[in-house]
């Protein structure tokens, strides 16, 4: 009983097939602050979406007509982005080909809003990237893959109740998260006095091509 979890832990957790990476890409977010507002004033006059709760706000139904991804002041981040995403995919051991950016959006977070269970059907890439989170502002959610299996397991009495099936993902702002559009995800809840923003990317194969052929280019479209 005296024994400290770190003395009686003789084991190391391997994660050989991971699911979610993690890179970086900062902004002096101020700079591009009006823009963003503008723009999300306008998506919110056009629809609501459903996802974000207790007054979040999105543009994801902007997501192909106005990509914020491609705006001129996302520029390294994009670089970056196709970068780690070109790694993610190797390592993932997926067919060789040129990938497509399929849309992109905004998620503004006041105190106590949040963004509800979700994920991007027919999507292979997902980049979630913190471009603004304050401390305290809350992390991003993983729904355990593997959840339909734990069905069969004599799993702890609390374990649906606890929400024992989702797993947190600590971030800090400048952060950006690369995993596969069918992994169920959410926001924790912005306990933060401060705006969280987030910019989410979708990502796809657009043409396969093999081994021995050359891809007339990577394209990078916006």
């Amino acid at each position: 009983q005296n024994h400290t979890i770190e003395s009686i832990m003789n084991y190391e957790r391997l994660n050989p097939y991971a699911y979610v990476f993690k890179s970086k890409s900062m902004i002096d977010f101020e700079t591009v602050k009006p823009r963003v507002l503008a723009y999300l004033d306008y998506a919110n006059t056009q629809h609501q979406t459903s996802l974000e709760k207790d007054g979040g706000r999105s543009s994801v139904h902007l997501s192909v007509t106005d990509p914020p991804h491609a705006w001129d002041e996302f520029t390294p981040f994009r670089e970056k982005m196709f970068e780690v995403c070109d790694e993610v995919w190797k390592e993932w051991k997926l067919q060789p080909c040129i990938k497509q950016v399929k849309g992109s959006w905004i998620n503004e977070h006041p105190q106590g809003a949040w963004t509800d269970s979700h994920h991007h059907h027919g999507c292979h890439l997902v980049v979630s990237w913190y471009m603004k989170q304050p401390k305290d502002s809350g992390r991003l959610m993983i729904q355990n893959p593997l959840t339909p299996y734990k069905m069969s397991e004599p799993t702890d009495v609390l374990y649906d109740a606890m929400g024992m099936d989702w797993i947190p993902i600590d971030t800090e702002e400048g952060d950006f998260l690369v995993f596969p559009g069918w992994l169920k995800h959410k926001t924790e809840v912005n306990n933060s006095s401060e705006m969280r923003y987030i910019m989410s990317v979708n990502i796809s194969a657009y043409r396969f091509y093999g081994e021995n052929e050359m891809p007339f280019q990577h394209n990078r479209v916006t």
